[in-house]
């Protein structure tokens, strides 16, 4: 997370923060102990968990006229997402996700990311949850803390979800394909 905040995430933060939440009994009180901990560490940011109808939102709420940081958004609520992924031992589904800049011309890397539709442009980034999918965490042991770390950011960047990551080679193949040989006229050559 270099250059990504007003002063450096220093070394072993994410075991610090790994040590908080797997302590927790419920996956609301893991975004609030995750919220807490890096209100500690970061001046330009606060992050903001509320209670929402149906839900829990976690929001980076600039700090001093800090403007939106696109990349650390993204980074942080995936983050969230992937620690409550990890508490759950499955991947949490995503309600929503507004980000509180404009759309970006690589929109689509986005998709293998949240997994939900994402708005632009709106007044705050927050990522959603509902209420339902919150519940009890399943204990970690120190082990399983380590292989977290040992795989970090991978673990928690993307989803490991079967159906997920076969859309995904299905996606890249597509793009690979010369959709010239697929035309009538293709087909006649072979």
């Amino acid at each position: 997370m270099v250059g990504l905040w007003s002063r450096p995430i220093r070394p072993r933060a994410l075991q610090q923060l790994l040590t908080s939440v797997r302590v927790s009994t419920l996956l609301t009180s893991a975004l609030c102990r995750l919220s807490t901990f890096w209100n500690l560490l970061l001046d330009d940011y606060q992050l903001e968990r509320a209670e929402i109808a149906g839900g829990s939102a976690l929001r980076p709420v600039p700090q001093g006229g800090a403007t939106p940081q696109r990349f650390g958004h993204m980074l942080i609520l995936k983050l969230a997402h992937g620690l409550l992924s990890w508490l759950a031992r499955h991947e949490v589904q995503v309600k929503g996700v507004e980000c509180a800049f404009d759309r970006p011309t690589f929109e689509e890397d986005y998709a293998p990311i949240f997994h939900t539709p994402i708005r632009f442009g709106a007044p705050a980034t927050a990522i959603h949850f509902d209420a339902a999918v919150l519940g009890p965490v399943q204990i970690r042991g120190s082990g399983d803390m380590d292989r977290f770390l040992e795989n970090a950011p991978r673990d928690w960047t993307f989803t490991r979800s079967q159906q997920r990551t076969q859309s995904l080679r299905v996606r890249a193949h597509l793009r690979q394909v010369d959709w010239g040989m697929l035309t009538s006229a293709g087909r006649h050559r072979s």
